[in-house]
């Protein structure tokens, strides 16, 4: 291989290292009408309210992520999850955001974890 080609190479190989693709699992767990919200603390969006959620581990399905990030972040238990929406987010050239929204079925127990916890009536929007 040439010289310029190995420089080419490595040069790819920079920018590719510098491009990142997040992919987030959020579970929704609504109850009489009301959305589960946690105070952010030390991540992205810091002390602004969030779904509980956080990223997919590599080999871990988007079932197993939104099962285990709903557990630790509020030691709720559920099993099924429908998927409910995806969103793109590109914080700027190199870092992307995918976000999967998964509403929980027959969630178990109730939040205790998080810092703060809030509810959001979802009854007067449409």
């Amino acid at each position: 291989m040439s010289n310029k080609r190995k420089r080419n190479n490595r040069k790819i190989n920079e920018k590719r290292k510098k491009r990142t693709i997040y992919i987030g699992v959020n579970p929704l767990v609504v109850r009489n009408g009301k959305l589960l919200l946690g105070r952010r603390k030390n991540v992205f969006g810091d002390n602004t309210w969030g779904l509980p959620g956080g990223h997919l581990e590599i080999g871990e399905t988007i079932k197993k992520c939104a099962e285990r990030e709903l557990y630790e972040e509020t030691s709720m238990r559920c099993k099924t999850f429908i998927l409910n929406n995806v969103i793109n987010q590109i914080i700027d050239k190199n870092i992307y955001y995918l976000q999967i929204g998964v509403e929980a079925c027959n969630v178990k127990g109730e939040p205790k974890l998080w810092n703060q916890i809030s509810v959001m009536n979802l009854s007067g929007l449409n």
